[in-house]
């Protein structure tokens, strides 16, 4: 039977019976082929950022604080996008007010809300019960909570980060959206704020894209009065600097896409190579992690056109044979890359198991949660789960990346058209 499917491929009738989808061409074109970091500039920036850090490091592990402006404090870091400087000083600064912290009187709803989210984004183990006191008799919420509007504002944001089982923060996520929604643009509120509760409904900290969320804020932050100069400095130059090594990352992805030119070998399937290299950032952004958002990328980009293959070109029953040949495989690398060989013979031009140990815990897990949503939905394909039995061959010393530092943001965030943070040496 199967060699009779082979028979039809070769003689056309597979053609007569496919669908092509058409897709547009990219709206990218060669806008992110080149571009040149201004090492100067560089420069200018990490050395300014560092003596900036130690002032900053000083003001994370300075004792005499309250644990209500040590908390705001971590918060402004985190939501500033400097977090990831201090890791070690925030986690030892959590832990002590995690283990001193008590559902004290003096705590509006704003400070209870603002521990609890912190707390759980940490891994902290915090009860919704510390929200009882903002509620009446009757489980509903006390009339003063409706007149606090950051108060609803941090609580809101905490409701993202509840779990299964918490009917309270059900509630408190309905409640506090319908109140902040009556309060937009209305008398009670200053247009900062107006502006800041608009943000925060269309898109909340919890499910935000790191990097724009970390822009909107410093907009934000630099309109307040009680403002820490310092820390506003340390965030538009870090921001600046980072968004300079991601726009070379892409450029770097961008370049190697092209020279692919696997859109000319597949031409049914889109050119996503910006879109697939958005993602990774938003999953790890820090500079460190520099080589994973390569290696991501690439997988992101082979899987984006198998998936074209199979939604947009190939026919059931080629599909049942290609299908078949990838369940050959044992491994993860193996099963996408030698199978993309068969079709286009560049399985030898990009291999990335040497650097699996670059890619954080979340992103093994992300591929892993991707193969397996693409295997189980083809269906009557003939795919099976296979992918729970992969590893990532970390040791595997297989092949390479060739010379790419990649990733990057897309439109503000890339800063393509001017979207850094202004006003600092853009």
């Amino acid at each position: 039977m199967a060699s009779s499917q082979v028979g039809d491929m070769v003689n056309g009738n597979a053609e007569r019976t496919r669908h092509l989808a058409k897709f547009p061409p990219s709206l990218w074109g060669d806008r992110f082929t080149s571009f040149t970091l201004d090492k100067q500039l560089w420069d200018k920036y990490g050395n300014e950022i560092e003596v900036l850090k130690e002032q900053v490091r000083s003001m994370v592990v300075a004792g005499g604080r309250k644990a209500a402006e040590q908390m705001n404090l971590i918060n402004v870091l985190e939501r500033l996008g400097v977090s990831y400087h201090f890791e070690k000083e925030i986690e030892e600064q959590l832990e002590q007010l995690f283990a001193k912290f008590e559902d004290n009187e003096d705590y509006d709803l704003f400070n209870i809300a603002l521990h609890f989210r912190i707390f759980r984004q940490h891994g902290y183990k915090m009860s919704c019960d510390v929200f009882n006191k903002f509620r009446d008799s009757n489980g509903e919420f006390k009339e003063t909570v409706s007149n606090d509007v950051q108060g609803m504002l941090s609580l809101y944001e905490a409701t993202y980060l509840k779990i299964r089982g918490e009917g309270f923060l059900d509630e408190a996520h309905a409640f506090t959206i319908a109140q902040l929604e009556s309060l937009v643009g209305g008398p009670h509120l200053s247009s900062d704020l107006s502006e800041q509760v608009m943000h925060a409904l269309k898109q909340s900290i919890h499910r935000g894209f790191p990097r724009l969320e970390a822009k909107h804020f410093i907009s934000f932050y630099e309109k307040d009065a009680s403002r820490n100069e310092t820390l506003l400095r340390l965030a538009k130059l870090d921001f600046n600097q980072l968004q300079l090594s991601h726009r070379e990352e892409l450029c770097h992805i961008f370049r190697w896409w092209k020279e692919l030119d696997l859109t000319s070998k597949v031409p049914y399937a889109r050119d996503r190579a910006v879109e697939c290299f958005f993602w990774t950032p938003n999953a790890y952004y820090e500079p460190q992690h520099s080589v994973g958002r390569a290696v991501l990328t690439k997988i992101m980009l082979l899987l984006s056109v198998t998936d074209d293959t199979y939604d947009a070109y190939g026919t059931y029953d080629e599909l049942k044979l290609y299908t078949n040949a990838v369940q050959r495989y044992n491994f993860l690398y193996q099963s996408i890359y030698l199978s993309w060989f068969y079709l286009t013979k560049i399985g030898r031009l990009v291999r990335v198991s040497r650097y699996a140990r670059f890619v954080p815990n979340c992103g093994k897990l992300q591929i892993r949660t991707l193969l397996d949503y693409f295997f189980s939905s083809s269906g009557d394909a003939g795919l099976t789960d296979s992918s729970r039995n992969i590893t990532m061959a970390e040791e595997d010393d297989v092949g390479y990346v060739e010379g790419v530092e990649a990733s990057g943001e897309v439109g503000e965030a890339i800063g393509g058209g001017g979207g850094g943070i202004r006003g600092e040496n853009r």
